[in-house]
């Protein structure tokens, strides 16, 4: 039975044509370039986010009231956007991120922001009022997300 395998695998792999091999590299190649697409789009609009008064006034001191805590550092996790590059993120028609700081044994989340890609507009949730509302960013920065997005 052991040899009847063997031989039948010894076949299959020398009936296989290299090219399929080349085919199949570059559509991992093609992905590749997507995901290293998508992480440069997230850069710039997590650029985006951090130039509005509302992360920097948030930001100002955050890092050591989180070590004084035992935390480590704070950042952003994305957690949906128009085309998910990852199985983790949900699709919506904007993305959307958290801001969270990091311990040891939790993220713990600090505010929500979302850009809306379409009308370049970024939000950010206020809790009392259980709703997202419009901010100020730089709009120096849109020629960056659009060169890294489009």
């Amino acid at each position: 039975m052991k040899i009847k395998l063997f031989l039948f695998s010894l076949f299959i792999l020398i009936s296989c044509k290299n090219d399929k091999k080349e085919d199949i590299q570059e559509i991992s190649t093609q992905v590749e370039i997507s995901k290293n697409q998508q992480y440069l789009c997230k850069d710039a609009i997590i650029a985006i986010i951090e130039s509005s008064k509302e992360s920097i006034e948030e930001r100002e001191g955050l890092l050591e009231f989180i070590q004084e805590r035992g935390g480590t550092s704070y950042g952003y996790m994305l957690e949906a956007c128009p085309e998910p590059y990852e199985e983790y993120l949900d699709k919506s028609d904007y993305y959307e991120f958290n801001f969270h700081a990091s311990y040891p044994e939790r993220m713990g989340v600090i505010s929500r922001y979302r850009f809306h890609p379409e009308k370049l507009i970024l939000e950010k949730y206020k809790v009392v009022e259980n709703d997202y509302f419009t901010i100020d960013y730089d709009r120096s920065l849109i020629n960056k997300f659009k060169s890294n997005c489009y």
